[in-house]
């Protein structure tokens, strides 16, 4: 309309002679056919074009999708969207496989009621829509079937026929009848009409008419399977006659009979099992055969084998000088094994010649015996399944088949008695132990046990040692070790028989008589009440004697004698001076630095004067803040290491009794966690959080009870580099990077005389702005790390399958958005879970150990999970929820990704170590 009213004003224009009224009349005309077109127009856009014009770009029909030809299938499948108003022509339109366009090579058609693609090769489990002119269908869920396994043929049945015949292929991992997916005979898909059935383990295919004998293969997507030959049947060779009848080896013969095919190809002479090569033909018709004798042939029968059918044998007489194998024995053995070969012309003596087996040669004092007829020596190492050959001065016989059998390891099935006493004699029951034990040993934890009695390829008797322990026992045969079977050592307790003198005081030595006191000191020792000897102050130990100087601050009462935890009966003993100050209590018994220590006891003196505190190897006397005669007061020196210690007070050159503490850095509370199974992620959650899956963790360790506080961060770094947003001592420590979060764990293990767990190209000296695809952690070490993701659950849940544990409520177990506030809170406040744990489903974020997959919960592994991170996998997984988020966000499993270089005010950590 817009074209022609330009045509009337221009025609106007050039006619401007045109009296008013022609001018009106026009006017009016052109205001009707307006009018007229814009009514139409309404009236089309009402009820619509049911998206027969696809040149109309204002169609208001949204492309409907009513249906997928299938609802899951395999990538590179084709599959049909059927729907409406998808227009006639592709265009600008397209397809999208969870919000993302696939390429223009999958479309195969497009109509406007019908799109066919093929699957494409990246495509996961999503929705699938149709955007027509920028506007978007619904969507239809398609789910994608995994190809985690290799297709594998087990057998053929029959491994024969001909054409029409049905052929039964069985197996694993074929999946369902797909596009991609195929029966190939000598490398050519069957075609489909072919296929009778097809399910996961079995595939029944109909030979087809132009089928050749090959190899049986199955493909799925672009996965092929291992290869089975088949043989298509005909009518079998027959042999009618050989000339000459007796020839020597180089000989030429003619063989005449039928049905030996006009060619070579894929069909062979044999003599006896000796398969000819076929360089040794020199011509090959259907009725008559040519072929020089080779040197391995011998006397016997000669076959024709065509198309897989064999002939009938006929008899040759073969006159050679040439070694010949009959037969080996066994015919399967592995590297160490004897085996024996017979045949003839070996030879008196082994001279230069020896004997091949699957390619390699026996030593030369692997021979035990050689003659004419008979050889005998070792399966040499590295041997594979293959032939035996025997090389007689330069001459090589015919080969013999033989199956290389891989070593298995010995396997204990049972030990008695259980439990065993130290020194008792024990009997292992099993398997491959051997009939003799050689170099094979037997281990009890790391210690080597040596009292054999006897030993037999089922059996093996020994006396346990009499310092033997609960553990692990294995057995190492030919350097394959067993699986280790757990034996339980029940250690009697000490007795205590007499002491001589039954008196004295400190510095004496005095004798404790009995029995079962251990061969060694070891970690046992001797009480006097409570007071126990330093370890200078034994002079013998043994198992039914202990000579020990009575120590300062010794008082009358009972001598006990502790081994292996176990605690002897008591005999007194009566100290017969007391001049020394004695160490009755000290307060509190693990410190910190910096913490007032508090030690009671007697005989310190009414003032310090020259007399000093030994705290471990710290001598204090600038630090005492008050001292009485049975009262001292001190403030911890910074600097001692974490874990046991002693303290001693020194009067007048004589020390007390050594009274022992424990020293920690940094105090960090933890709960144990038992190691268990449980059910990880949410069927009902994000893409990511699903499956909901079995995962077990097989170890106990220490978790925080709440996230590192900053306190406890200013212990290790010092106050100054707190890097918090919202300082306060009791709060999340937060605006820590990854690779930050390491460097705390390794310092504060370093503190505590633990061995780190990380290393950044080789250091434990973390660089917090290193490469962190770089990081190594090492979860065997005692020394604090991040927990990984699946460990992180396992505590959250505490045992709950809910969203939330503890009470179930997100208000009462952690912070969120709900509690409308502007900043981290104060660690522990809120209510714990069942295993004491503070925070878990919300205050700051979490970092974990993980790097952040997708996917990663359908093929993680069952037990211990822990996703590395690495150049394709960017991001660290952090759990928990934090202040700012919905309590959505704060369940046991939701989990989300973030760069590791990520420093928030709502992201802190929590730490763990192992047991």
């Amino acid at each position: 309309m817009l074209k022609d009213s330009d045509q009337i004003q221009n025609l106007q224009f050039k006619n401007r002679n045109f009296t008013n009224s022609i001018r009106t009349k026009l006017n009016f005309i052109l205001l009707f056919f307006s009018t007229v077109f814009i009514i139409l127009s309404l009236v089309f856009q009402g009820c619509g074009d049911n998206g027969t014009n696809p040149s109309d770009t204002n169609n208001s029909k949204a492309p409907l999708i009513d249906s997928l030809s299938k609802t899951e299938g395999y990538t590179g499948d084709k599959l049909s969207i059927i729907g409406k108003n998808f227009g006639f022509n592709k265009d600008s339109s397209f397809v999208a496989f969870n919000g993302d366009p696939i390429d223009a090579t999958d479309y195969e058609e497009w109509s406007n009621t019908s799109i066919r693609i093929i699957v494409p090769a990246n495509a996961k489990n999503s929705n699938i829509t149709v955007t027509v002119n920028k506007v978007k269908s619904n969507a239809k869920f398609f789910g994608i079937l995994a190809k985690a396994d290799n297709p594998f043929i087990d057998s053929l049945i029959p491994n024969s026929g001909m054409p029409g015949d049905n052929i039964s292929i069985y197996g694993k991992y074929f999946g369902i009848a797909s596009d991609t997916s195929s029966v190939l005979l000598a490398g050519n898909p069957i075609d489909k009409t072919n296929i009778v059935s097809w399910n996961n383990t079995l595939i029944v295919f109909k030979v087809p008419a132009n089928a050749a004998s090959g190899n049986i293969s199955i493909k799925v997507g672009n996965t092929f399977s291992n290869t089975v030959q088949f043989i298509l049947t005909a009518s079998p060779p027959k042999i009618d006659k050989i000339e000459p009848a007796s020839v020597f080896t180089g000989d030429v013969i003619t063989i005449t009979g039928t049905d030996f095919s006009n060619s070579s190809v894929n069909n062979f002479i044999s003599f006896n099992s000796f398969k000819t090569p076929s360089s040794y033909i020199t011509s090959w018709t259907d009725t008559q055969i040519k072929l020089k004798v080779p040197e391995a042939a011998t006397s016997g029968n000669v076959y024709v084998t065509v198309a897989g059918a064999k002939s009938n044998g006929f008899n040759l007489t073969i006159t050679s000088t040439s070694p010949a194998i009959d037969s080996i024995s066994p015919i399967s053995g592995k590297s160490g094994d004897a085996i024996t070969i017979f045949g003839t012309n070996f030879g008196d003596t082994k001279g230069s010649s020896y004997i091949e087996i699957g390619g390699k040669k026996p030593a030369d004092q692997d021979y035990t015996f050689w003659s004419n007829k008979k050889i005998t020596t070792k399966i040499p190492a590295g041997t594979v399944s293959g032939y035996v050959y025997a090389y007689i001065n330069g001459t090589k016989s015919n080969g013999v088949d033989f199956t290389y059998t891989t070593p298995q390891s010995p396997q204990i099935d049972n030990i008695t008695p259980q439990p065993a006493l130290p020194g008792e004699l024990i009997t292992i029951t099993g398997k491959r132990f051997g009939s003799v034990q050689g170099n094979s040993t037997v281990m009890l934890d790391a210690t080597t046990l040596s009292n054999i009695q006897s030993w037999s390829d089922t059996k093996i008797t020994l006396n346990l040692p009499s310092n033997a322990a609960t553990g692990n026992l294995y057995i190492t045969v030919d350097g394959l070790k067993s699986s280790p079977y757990f034996l339980s050592v029940s250690i009697p307790p000490p007795a205590i028989d007499n002491v001589a003198p039954t008196s004295g005081k400190a510095g004496e030595v005095i004798e404790i008589n009995g029995t079962n006191f251990g061969n060694a000191k070891g970690t046992s020792f001797v009480e006097f009440g409570s007071l126990k000897p330093g370890d200078a102050d034994y002079s013998v130990w043994n198992n039914t004697k202990i000579k020990v100087k009575i120590p300062d601050g010794a008082a009358t009462g009972k001598i006990y004698v502790t081994v292996n935890n176990k605690k002897s009966n008591g005999i007194d003993f009566t100290i017969t001076s007391a001049t020394a100050p004695l160490i009755e209590n000290v307060s509190p018994t693990t410190i910190l630095p910096f913490d007032l220590m508090t030690i009671t006891g007697k005989r310190f003196g009414s003032s310090q004067g020259s007399s000093y505190v030994m705290l471990d190897t710290f001598k204090i006397t600038n630090g005492v803040t008050s001292w009485s005669d049975t009262k001292i007061t001190l403030t911890v020196p910074n600097g001692i290491p974490n874990g046991n210690k002693d303290v001693a007070v020194w009067v007048n050159g004589q020390s007390s009794n050594k009274f022992p503490f424990s020293a920690s850095v940094t105090n960090v509370p933890v709960v144990l966690i038992k190691s268990g199974t449980f059910k990880m992620g949410n069927d009902n959650g994000e893409d990511w959080e699903k499956p909901a899956h079995d995962v077990t963790i097989t170890y106990d360790y220490y978790m925080a009870v709440t996230e590192v506080t900053q306190k406890q961060w200013k212990f290790v770094f010092g106050s100054i580099s707190n890097p918090s947003k919202f300082k306060n001592d009791n709060n999340p420590v937060e605006q820590v990077n990854w690779l930050r979060s390491m460097r705390y764990c390794n310092k504060l293990s370093v503190l505590e005389n633990r061995t780190p767990c990380y290393t950044l190209n080789g250091s434990t000296d973390i660089d917090e702005n290193g490469e962190p695809v770089n990081v190594v952690c090492n979860f065997n070490a005692n020394g604090w790390r991040l927990p990984t993701e699946a460990e992180w659950e396992y505590a959250c849940r505490a045992g709950s399958t809910g969203d939330f544990s503890g009470t179930g409520n997100a208000g009462e177990m952690g912070w969120t958005s709900t509690d409308n506030k502007n900043n981290p809170q104060e660690a522990g406040l809120k209510k714990p879970n069942a295993w004491g744990l503070y925070d878990m489903h919300g205050n700051v974020l979490e970092w974990c150990w993980d790097g952040f997959v997708d996917t990663y919960y359908e093929t993680s592994p069952k037990n211990d999970p822990r996703a590395n991170i690495s150049v394709d996998i960017p991001d660290i997984i952090v759990r928990g929820g934090s202040f700012q988020d919905g309590s959505s966000k704060s369940t046991s499993f939701h989990r989300e990704g973030t760069s590791p270089t990520t420093q928030q005010f709502n992201l802190g950590f929590r730490i763990v170590r192992k047991k």
